[in-house]
């Protein structure tokens, strides 16, 4: 679904103009707020107009992160060319030994790398939800130490790269066949960044890089030639810190532990002395990088950071940070946890901290009344409960008001036939894979017949 073309009706809002002005003369501003109040269904295309004309990078944060998935989808569905990354939660949560999972994993080292970048995007962005940020992550410091870029024609040791990859969490395979994994044969070096949608293969001739191409790890076949490929680490804990962590671990994990839960414990203190991967490398993160980090330390400084519901956002960070302090207590009284473990989730008065060094956006729950009336534009119509004798009758006032009407449904041809039998009059069907209405003038005239296009938008 494509919805793109109707943007232009947005610009045309006063309110709208007043809200870009309000952002962009604050755009540097430490601190800043802008608040509005934008009832939730017209969230999306305000955010996708908003970061097609502010052109700078922006981070949207939501209370949960089935919100934030349905806002990345439905923003991308009314500006399709923007950038807008999944920083992801990940699958466990509160002193739980268990891996985090390879996919939010590579989406979050995703969203890392495209903000770690020197020459950040305008339109690079990213969208995430409160416990997602509180999760900590590999401190920015040591994610730009251990990231580097390889050139054809640049002179490398091969011994070296091999080791720097198993150091920063790649996983040495005889094959790849999954992100984050590495193999060498020979003169070959083939390795799978979690940021790149195909691993590469590295070819040297001698201490020079020869070439470098994308393969298909099904079929282990070269396609696309590459000049450049960037090397982030691999995992959210370097493995190479594991060492230096090792010994004060098994020394001061409680011997009280259940006999199974200390036998698995014992097994991962001699996986971090020896410095491997293994899956559930992320659960000592706070042990191994204890000066934490988050995604807010990785944004440059002209971000956006845009806040859909303030309040719900809030109030989900105190419910999770209240949740880990008391499975904390409950772990440390049990003696499954060492006494002096640290927090396993970063705190609200941190995050508040960060926060107020930006400049934020929110779309709606502010504490304050809007600084803006943008929120009066989007006031819902009234609905039909499925009564399509009632929504084309609804539709027919529109069309003698000569008012522009889209209709977004997944039976967006089924009405489509009742509204021409209805009125006897053509419709226009913009079907979600033929038709993309990027020019609003070609589809909209005074008094046109409603466009119906076939999808779905949430509430």
């Amino acid at each position: 679904m494509n919805l793109s073309g109707l943007i232009p009706l947005i610009r045309t809002l006063p309110t709208y103009r007043e809200t870009l002005a309000l952002i962009s003369g604050h755009d540097s501003d430490e601190g800043h707020v802008t608040a509005l109040a934008l009832p939730r269904s017209a969230r999306p295309a305000v955010l996708a107009a908003m970061i097609e004309d502010l052109k700078r990078p922006h981070l949207v944060l939501t209370a949960h992160i089935d919100r934030a998935r349905v806002l990345q989808q439905e923003t991308l569905a009314w500006n399709p060319e923007c950038q807008l990354k999944l920083f992801a939660e990940p699958n466990v949560f509160h002193y739980h030994r268990a891996p985090r999972g390879l996919r939010p994993i590579c989406q979050r080292l995703e969203t890392l790398a495209m903000f770690s970048r020197r020459n950040v995007g305008a339109g690079s962005g990213a969208v995430s939800s409160a416990r997602a940020l509180m999760m900590p992550t590999l401190p920015q410091p040591e994610f730009h130490a251990h990231s580097q870029s390889l050139r054809t024609g640049e002179r490398v040791r091969l011994q070296k790269l091999v080791s720097d990859c198993t150091y920063t969490g790649y996983a040495l395979r005889t094959m790849v066949s999954a992100p984050g994994e590495c193999s060498r044969r020979g003169g070959i070096v083939d390795i799978w960044p979690p940021t790149d949608k195909l691993p590469t293969r590295i070819e040297l001739f001698g201490d020079e890089i020869e070439s470098m191409r994308r393969f298909d790890p099904s079929t282990q076949r070269s396609c696309e030639e590459v000049e450049a490929v960037h090397l982030p680490p691999a995992r959210e804990v370097l493995p190479g810190a594991g060492p230096d962590a090792a010994h004060a671990l098994a020394q001061g994990w409680p011997e009280s532990d259940p006999e199974d839960a200390l036998a698995e414990h014992r097994a991962d203190f001699e996986r971090l002395a020896s410095g491997v991967i293994f899956p559930e490398l992320e659960y000592y993160l706070p042990w191994l990088h204890p000066e934490g980090g988050t995604l807010l330390d990785y944004l440059p400084k002209r971000c956006l950071i845009i806040i859909e519901n303030w309040q719900t956002f809030v109030s989900e960070v105190h419910e999770f940070e209240q949740r880990g302090l008391q499975l904390r207590d409950e772990q440390v009284g049990a003696h499954t946890l060492p006494a002096d473990a640290p927090a396993a989730s970063t705190s609200w008065s941190e995050l508040q901290d960060q926060l107020s060094t930006r400049p934020l956006l929110l779309l709606a729950g502010a504490d304050h009344e809007p600084d803006c009336d943008l929120g009066a534009d989007f006031a819902p119509s009234r609905r039909h409960g499925g009564q399509i004798k009632s929504l084309l009758d609804y539709l027919e006032k529109l069309v003698l008001r000569e008012k522009n009407t889209v209709v977004v449904s997944r039976q967006a041809v089924r009405i489509a036939e009742l509204w021409n039998a209805h009125t006897y009059a053509s419709s226009d069907v913009v079907t979600e894979s033929t038709v993309k209405t990027d020019d609003v003038s070609t589809i909209f005239s005074a008094g046109s017949t409603p466009v119906f296009v076939q999808g779905a938008l949430a509430e």
